[in-house]
């Protein structure tokens, strides 16, 4: 007899609601049409972009997690040196 793992249970709920989550976020950008693609202001991300730029840590995290190669590190780099100086340029 298998006995079920609460916490895997809890992670596939959890992997479900993600994928729900991300195939809403599809279609609200499907919908939005170019606005998806436009910055919100001069020099500021577009909401595409700013998606991007989640999924890309989301799966830098994943593989680094599953032990799987990673950029994770020289992400964090460019992200921390390009954030740093946002910072300083206000």
């Amino acid at each position: 007899m298998r006995i079920a793992d609460p916490y895997v249970e809890e992670l596939n709920t959890a992997l479900a609601a993600s994928r729900d989550a991300i195939d809403q976020l599809m279609v609200a950008g499907e919908r939005t049409a170019t606005a998806w693609t436009a910055p919100r202001a001069p020099g500021k991300w577009s909401p595409s972009q700013i998606v991007e730029h989640v999924a890309r840590s989301l799966e830098e995290s994943a593989n680094m997690a599953a032990g799987r190669p990673s950029n994770y590190v020289r992400f964090m780099e460019l992200h921390t040196r390009h954030h740093g100086k946002q910072m300083a340029d206000r």
